[in-house]
């Protein structure tokens, strides 16, 4: 099943997009798949504290608010909290899709 069939993915990017905004969450890039009726929506944040990621989760809040009858698991990845250089790229699950944020 895709990401389509259970969530409208442009309306959670909306959604998300305005949170960033308002919280001004640093997200850099945007990843949605479906796994079991689940909508993962995996987010790679820019380099920051943890304080300053926390505002993420602020905007993932709203996003779950929008969308009360759909099971959403945010799963965040903040470069700044590990020890070694990784591509962050290679942490994501297979059949994952970027979704293009409309400021990127």
């Amino acid at each position: 099943m895709s990401v389509a069939n259970i969530i409208d993915a442009e309306a959670l990017v909306r959604h998300f997009d305005d949170g960033i905004t308002h919280f001004n969450a640093p997200v850099s890039e945007v990843w949605l798949r479906e796994a079991g009726g689940t909508v993962e929506v995996w987010i790679i944040t820019k380099p920051v504290e943890l304080d300053r990621e926390r505002l993420v989760a602020h905007a993932a809040a709203q996003v779950q608010d929008a969308f009360p009858d759909r099971y959403l698991d945010f799963m965040v990845l903040n470069p700044s909290v590990l020890t070694e250089e990784l591509d962050l790229h290679e942490m994501l699950p297979a059949g994952i899709e970027r979704v293009m944020l409309p400021d990127a």
